[in-house]
């Protein structure tokens, strides 16, 4: 049995909460902690009397809890970990490692001084079957070299964000993607936006949708990102992310090769053909469409942790990922393809 404490009970938080008490027999939710008394009376329906907390430091503190599971806003992520990492806790961290390049390199630079991974960082699609088989596929050399990546990311509605957002809270699972299923580096990226019309309502951002925003005051919410970009072996890629699709959640994956092309389902529900029609329902958001990906991916996080190994999305991952989104975001401005400043991987990866 591996006792979990869980630090933020929001939408993700809660879910991930809900998935470990129902679907993970090996895991016991012991703490939880969020700023809302609300949200934490409401989750703790769900469990066997936990210790509540309102700081997550005093949650990591606790020596009944084995291991933790970050899943608070982001711009509280890379301090946490920090100091998770520092008590020599297992550590599920949902992504982004942060709000920016610093937080991404204070958490990296945290697991570097520990020696070895003990943080699995929240790209999760690494545990969905239709991604799954995708990478077996090329890894068995079905369609030769890859040459070609293409992600189609869209949203039935999520307006007030803005193209630096957009890139850094919802592309960074494309780019984490491309980078997974070629095996390869992206060395160069551009980045282009529309935005939303002044005149449309869904035009303004919000406060708190403008993390790594271009900081201009007439820049308006952005309606649909669409990146390019090339790899360090020559392969190229895309990436659209589409925020107001007006029908639902999906994600597309394509890798075309030498040989020939992989593309994922683009829906994972039946199809229904009744009365002279025939009709596939949407998912309405990305809980739902990577359930079974979340279902899976905690199972496993579980387990490798009680055998005290790591699985999954590394630190390193996600800062290369946040590295290519940064990049992207450098683009906005120049209008051009901008370099990606590559490192060399720390031995410990």
């Amino acid at each position: 049995m591996l006792n979990i404490g869980v630090i933020g009970v929001g939408d993700m938080g809660s879910k991930h909460v809900r998935i470990l008490v129902n679907h993970v027999p090996q895991a016991k939710v012991v703490a939880v902690m969020d700023k809302s008394k609300n949200r934490l009376t409401k989750i703790s329906k769900y469990l066997d009397n936990p210790k509540i907390y309102y700081e997550a430091k005093s949650l990591i503190d606790d020596n009944s809890v084995e291991a933790v599971l970050i899943a608070s806003p982001d711009k509280t992520h890379a301090d946490f970990a920090e100091y998770c990492i520092s008590k020599g806790k297992f550590l599920l961290l949902e992504k982004p490692l942060g709000i920016n390049m610093r937080d991404a390199e204070k958490v990296l630079k945290a697991e570097i001084k520990h020696g070895r991974r003990i943080v699995q960082v929240g790209l999760m699609r690494e545990f969905d079957p239709q991604h799954i088989d995708i990478k077996k596929s090329i890894e068995k050399k079905n369609i030769g070299r890859p040459l070609l990546f293409r992600g189609i990311h869209k949203h039935l509605s999520q307006p007030g964000r803005s193209a630096s957002n957009v890139i850094t809270n919802s592309a960074v699972h494309d780019l984490h993607s491309a980078r997974w299923l070629m095996n390869d580096d992206i060395v160069s990226i551009i980045a282009e936006q529309i935005p939303f019309s002044n005149s449309n309502r869904k035009s303004k951002i919000t406060d708190s949708k403008n993390s790594w925003g271009t900081k201009s005051g007439k820049e308006f919410a952005t309606r649909l990102v669409l990146m390019q970009f090339k790899f360090k072996n020559g392969g190229l890629g895309s990436i659209e992310v589409d925020i107001d699709d007006n029908y639902g959640y999906e994600v597309i994956v394509e890798v075309s090769g030498e040989k020939g092309t992989l593309r994922t389902p683009s829906l994972v529900s039946p199809i229904l053909r009744k009365g002279k029609s025939s009709s596939q329902s949407v998912e309405k958001d990305w809980l739902l469409r990577f359930d079974e990906a979340y279902k899976k991916e905690l199972f496993l996080w579980v387990n490798a942790t009680i055998k005290r190994k790591v699985i999954g999305a590394s630190v390193w991952d996600a800062y290369m990922a946040m590295k290519v989104a940064e990049t992207a975001i450098k683009s906005l401005s120049t209008s051009k393809f901008e370099k990606v400043n590559l490192t060399k991987k720390p031995s410990i990866y």
